[in-house]
């Protein structure tokens, strides 16, 4: 072995070191597959950029020192240069092949790491043809992330791609959420005052608002807004205006005119007075997983919407609503998720007052 590497010049060790550090990467990043772990695609990027500029050094070195190496790279620049020609003149073919080129190498994939609910994920976003391509893996540090991606649970997570949309995304969501916890705790923080006695929330849509749901009956519109967010839910105020939204009148008549609900709550009016709200962010709560009220006085009280199944074959399962009700045919129809162990049914329940709910007969 000593012999052999002291015949060995300079320019054949190095080349020699290329190959090895080569293979390694390249079987260490399989081996790692094997486990579910990957390189992060900026590591590899940066091993791949050196590895570039040390063969690129290396032809120099070798190109310089002698005439016999340089007799060999002359005539391989040659045929490069003869390849570039042709590609000239079928230019078409040249566009189409350095495209492919282009979309299968990792230097156009925009990478991010995104804090989700259930933990760091490694986004990458890349543009390949007329398509945008995303894959969301485990976060494993600077270094590694999982091999395996998920990308159909997190499908319609984001409207549109590009290299910093995911950062601006998330720096517009944080600006908005700042905006509605100062404009709240500006005029309506409930534990400002003395005696946490809480100030009314003044009856407008101000910029920093968030309109839920909006509706017009005859002459008259009927608003849910988010005032601002306390302890992980959405302040809510339900409005009127009868002048073409030019003033408002709030309907919540106790407390500071507001209701704490959880993000994604579901708002329904079928009349200026008559309407729903669903909260299904209720995980852990002593009753059921989701909140159905109704109001029948346009927002300024709600009660619980009464299921009359106790006597069905429902009986006392878990259940949960689907979505707020339809009316058709003079009546309130629903639709509910009942869970029979592992089993689950769909069942349609009606109402002729959209208070008490029965289980459908056909």
């Amino acid at each position: 072995m000593k012999e052999f590497l002291k015949k060995l010049t300079k320019i054949q060790l190095n080349f020699i070191l290329i190959i090895i550090t080569i293979l390694t990467f390249g079987i260490s990043e399989k081996i790692l597959n094997i486990f579910n772990i990957s390189f992060r695609n900026w590591f590899s990027m940066v091993i791949t950029v050196v590895i570039f500029i040390w063969i690129f050094l290396s032809i120099i070195i070798c190109y310089k020192s002698n005439k016999k190496s340089r007799s060999i790279l002359n005539r391989v620049l040659i045929i490069f240069w003869i390849i570039i020609g042709i590609c000239c003149v079928f230019w078409k073919y040249t566009l189409l092949f350095g495209a492919l080129l282009f979309s299968i190498s990792n230097f156009n994939i925009n990478e991010h790491v995104v804090d989700f609910d259930n933990g760091k994920k490694v986004v990458y976003v890349k543009s390949v043809w007329m398509s945008t391509d995303v894959q969301i893996h485990d976060y494993y540090g600077p270094l590694f992330c999982s091999y395996k991606y998920d990308s159909e649970h997190y499908k319609g997570l984001y409207d549109k791609y590009d290299k910093d949309y995911i950062e601006s995304q998330k720096r517009y969501e944080e600006e908005k959420k700042n905006n509605r916890e100062n404009n709240y705790n500006n005029q309506t923080n409930p534990y400002n005052t003395e005696n946490s006695v809480k100030i009314p929330i003044k009856a407008e849509i101000t910029e920093g608002d968030e309109i839920l749901y909006k509706e017009k009956f005859d002459d008259t519109v009927v608003a849910v807004v988010c005032k601002g967010d306390w302890s992980g839910k959405h302040i809510v105020q339900i409005m009127k205006s009868k002048d073409d939204e030019n003033t408002w009148t709030s309907m919540l008549d106790k407390g500071d005119g507001a209701i704490d609900l959880h993000y994604g709550t579901k708002f329904k009016f079928y009349n200026e007075n008559f309407g729903y709200y669903l909260d299904s962010g209720l995980q852990g709560d002593s009753m059921r997983n989701f909140e159905f009220k109704f109001t029948d006085d346009g927002g300024k009280s709600f009660n619980r919407v009464k299921f009359d199944i106790t006597d069905t074959e429902i009986g006392d399962k878990e259940f949960e609503v689907v979505n707020l009700p339809i009316f058709e045919n003079g009546q309130y129809i629903i639709k509910l998720n009942v869970y029979f162990g592992n089993d689950e049914r769909e069942y349609t329940l009606y109402s002729i007052n959209g208070i008490a709910f029965e289980l459908s007969d056909t």
